[in-house]
Formats: C-alpha cells, structure tokens, sequence
C-alpha cells in the first residue's frame, strides 16, 4: 500500500529532512577542511575566555538563536538584549533566565530604533542579530566599527544596497562577520592575542 504524504508526521518529516541537510553540510565543510588544512569542525566549540552576547532582536527566532549560542559551548552568556519592543524583551529576558540560568539585569535590556546602538556599547563581544533582515545590514555596519564580532541570521539583506554594503563592510580590516555561533566561538575573541578575526562565509 502506497503511504499517503497525509499520513506522514509533518514534524517527523521536516526533521528528517533537515538532519539529512545538516549531515550533507557538515560532511562538504570536513572534507574542505581538511583539504584547507584546517581542524575539523567539532560538535562543541573549545574551552577558553568568556564570551559575552547581546541579542538584537528577541523575537522567538532570537530566542533560539541565542539558546543555539549558549548550547554551543562552555564560558558563554548573554548578557544584553536590544529590540523595538518591551514586552520582546520581557519575554526573551524571562526565558533566557528560566531556561538557561542567564541573569541579564535591566540596565542591559534595550529598547527603541537605537537600541542595537546601546548594546554594542554594554560591553558584549558578540552580537546576535536576528532582526527584520531589513535592518541588519545597518546593525552590521555599527557592529563592525565597533570590532565586535556578528551573527546574522539570513538573508543578511533584502536590496541590492543593503548586499552591498554587508559585502563591503565585510571586508573592512576591523571586521568579524560569523555566519555561524560556533565559528564565532571559536575565535575566542581573538584568543587573547587582541587582534581581529577574518571574515568567514558559509554558503
């Protein structure tokens, strides 16, 4: 008998499909890797300093991102969150303190059309943008003046000015543009050696 697409789990096929793609990925990025002569990606970034995140953008997908950040390794917190609106805000503040223990005080919570601006300033090393893509072409080019490094979640841009202007910032001596936590992790903030990381892309 021929198994109707309805009576599949929606949940269990998506998932099925999502672990078959980061499989595929993961696979292409070892073999690259090594081909590079790099270290293998691993499932758990390093030991090393603490990392300190701000999240622009607490909506549920920053949220997430934020949870991926601090699951990602150890010595990692979040400790600022910028967005438009307070109750973004409240929520993100309340989850991230009952799920993953963060104690993210009130004069590091943000908010309005320039908070982004003011958790750049809040001593963070990482910012975790996961805004309205229109924006995060903007939030990037304030993040890479500030030497911080960044994770954008895609698109990064949604016009041919915004791509440009990433593109452009993006390799601005000063820039640290992570697509990807662990890869951000990883750096460690340049290890302690002061200096700034590269720009590294992930297609």
């Amino acid at each position: 008998m021929k198994i109707k697409f309805s009576d599949l789990d929606r949940r269990s096929f998506i998932g099925t499909l999502a672990a078959a793609g980061a499989t595929f990925v993961t696979s292409r990025r070892a073999v690259f890797s090594q081909r590079q002569g790099e270290p293998a990606v691993t499932e758990k970034a390093p030991d090393g300093p603490v990392l300190k995140a701000g999240l622009v953008g607490c909506g549920g997908r920053g949220r997430g991102a934020a949870g991926n950040f601090l699951e990602a390794g150890p010595n990692l917190e979040v400790t600022a969150l910028a967005d438009v609106f307070q109750d973004r805000v409240d929520e993100a503040r309340a989850v991230l303190n009952g799920k993953h223990k963060q104690e993210i005080p009130a004069s590091n919570c943000f908010v309005g059309f320039d908070a982004y601006k003011k958790l750049l300033d809040s001593g963070v090393d990482i910012m975790l943008n996961a805004t309205p893509p229109h924006f995060r072409a903007e939030h990037f080019a304030a993040a890479v003046a500030a030497k911080k490094h960044c994770f954008l979640e895609k698109p990064v841009a949604v016009d041919p000015v915004g791509s440009r202007s990433v593109s452009a910032f993006s390799t601005e001596p000063s820039a640290r543009f992570w697509r990807c936590a662990l890869s951000a992790i990883k750096g460690r903030s340049g290890s302690g050696s002061g200096s700034p990381a590269g720009p590294t892309w992930s297609t």
